[in-house]
């Protein structure tokens, strides 16, 4: 491999990366904000099914 390959494969791989990690960040914001409500409720549900029986 030239170096002026090495170079753009390694620019390929460094953008194809940063990618991955956006869409990381993103899937993980949704999946964050999604998913943050049910758990609440159902924290909630059992805190409230602990008083009950106590």
């Amino acid at each position: 491999m030239t170096p002026a390959t090495a170079s753009v494969t390694d620019l390929v791989l460094y953008r194809k990366r940063k990618q991955a990690q956006e869409l990381g960040r993103a899937l993980w914001a949704h999946y964050a904000t999604g998913g943050a409500l049910p758990t609440a409720q159902w924290i909630q549900a059992i805190k409230d099914d602990a008083s009950r029986q106590a």
